[in-house]
């Protein structure tokens, strides 16, 4: 559930329409259908509900597009597709939104890049790639992001690294490892960011102390295991 100008959205099923983006102004007259996204009775799976520059951002399905990111206005006409981000019926089942500035950030999978970081505006041309970390269609599967220090965080592999610790700043050259903490190929399996005053805390395996509590101040000095 979430309050955009003043109405409730939501998703729910009707037992005619499947499951889909419903609103309401706190009234039974005013609880209506927003869009039937999926036609029939087919649920179109509504997931991640985001308000981002004044709509409704989130992942949905159509027989069309498979799961993809969508936004509404409210009204059934602006209800719309943002973009076909793994063309055709097969989804890029997008998770993780997530705003850092003028961007919706979220992670999603294309045949050719696997699931990788994403940014979009809100428009169709300015949904994009920020980085395909771990190149190639496997993907660095990212996970967990987190704002912290004017950045995401998040836990991802580059096929170098592991799953480790990174950042970015929405940018290309922005986004970085911010520590291999398990050194080399081996994964510290990083988990559980959590934001406490001006640290990140998570947890994490070096290969040498186990799965213990880690923090970070976004450097790489400055990422250590907190206690053993």
């Amino acid at each position: 559930l979430i309050v955009l100008d003043n109405e409730l959205f939501f998703r729910a099923s009707d037992g005619v329409n499947g499951d889909e983006l419903w609103k309401s102004d706190g009234t039974p007259s005013g609880t209506v259908l927003v869009k039937n996204i999926r036609s029939g009775g087919l649920s179109s799976a509504i997931r991640n509900l985001t308000i981002f520059n004044g709509a409704v951002f989130f992942r949905a399905t159509n027989d069309g597009t498979g799961s993809e990111l969508w936004v509404s206005d409210g009204t059934t006409e602006g209800t719309v597709l943002v973009k076909d981000i793994n063309p055709g019926s097969t989804a890029s089942n997008i998770s993780e939104l997530t705003i850092l500035g003028s961007h919706l950030y979220f992670v999603a999978m294309t045949e050719n890049e696997g699931r990788e970081l994403w940014r979009s505006d809100g428009t169709n041309g300015g949904t994009e790639i920020v980085k395909d970390i771990n190149s190639g269609p496997v993907g660095s599967n990212g996970t967990e992001l987190t704002l912290f220090d004017n950045a995401l965080y998040f836990s991802a592999n580059d096929g170098l690294s592991g799953v480790e610790l990174w950042k970015s700043d929405g940018t290309f050259e922005g986004t970085v490892l911010v520590k291999d903490i398990w050194s080399g190929l081996g994964s510290a399996a990083v988990a559980n960011l959590n934001v406490v005053g001006s640290k990140l805390y998570f947890a994490a395996s070096d290969g040498v102390s186990g799965f213990d509590l880690w923090s970070s101040d976004g450097s790489e000095l400055g990422t250590q295991l907190l206690k053993n």
